[in-house]
């Protein structure tokens, strides 16, 4: 039996619990916000330094054939493989946030073929375990895709590792995500539990399971 001063630290206890976990949910979901903003940043260069570029680039070269087309000829050929090389760069944007394979072939599967893609010319090992449901929707496949596809790249440009370990699991309505590797700043230490994933998101409806 369980004496009135057990009961009070024992709630105490829990409360405190809850609080530091309200703490790692809400700091998950600001790093989420940040990297959703640098996302947009990226796309708007991509869109601004890539296929604008290039478009005008066709233009100049259409405007240059319609002043004199003898003397300037060869220039609508040009516009016209410039045209098919910002179609090209619209589509590989595209790819990239709404990837193909993902849609055909489901999460874990295009996980595990952008991994053969990346990194076996860059002499990296990758170990993955992965436990995914093969009917998740569609706005948490794509969410967690990109994760993996910024984790993957931040491997690759900057932590020069040489192993990669990523789990995603699903337990219950949760979505786990697990990622280390032994590059630049790894330490071996003990690893406190991962939230999920799915609490990332302010609206659990977002990401329902």
């Amino acid at each position: 039996m369980f004496r009135f001063g057990e009961s009070i630290g024992i709630i105490l206890k829990n409360i405190t619990e809850n609080k530091r976990l309200e703490r790692k949910i809400a700091n998950l979901h600001t790093k989420l916000l940040q990297s959703q903003e640098e996302e947009r940043i990226r796309l708007s260069r991509e869109l601004h330094d890539g296929v604008g570029q290039t478009i005008l680039a066709a233009k100049l070269n259409f405007q240059a054939y319609n002043r004199n087309p003898k003397v300037y000829g060869a220039q609508f050929d040009t516009g016209l493989l410039l045209i098919d090389k910002a179609s090209q760069e619209l589509r590989d944007i595209y790819t990239n946030l709404h990837p193909s394979t993902l849609r055909e072939i489901g999460l874990e599967a295009a996980i595990r073929a952008l991994s053969s893609d990346l990194f076996p010319s860059m002499d990296v090992e990758a170990d993955l375990d992965l436990n995914l449901k093969p009917d998740l929707e569609s706005t948490v496949a794509n969410q967690v895709f990109r994760i993996v596809q910024e984790i993957f790249q931040n491997v690759i440009k900057h932590s020069q590792a040489r192993k990669i370990y990523l789990k995603i699991h699903v337990k219950g309505r949760q979505l786990f995500l697990d990622a280390k590797d032994n590059g630049i700043g790894f330490q071996e230490k003990k690893r406190e539990p991962s939230p999920p994933v799915l609490d990332l998101k302010i609206s659990a409806e977002e990401w329902k399971i």
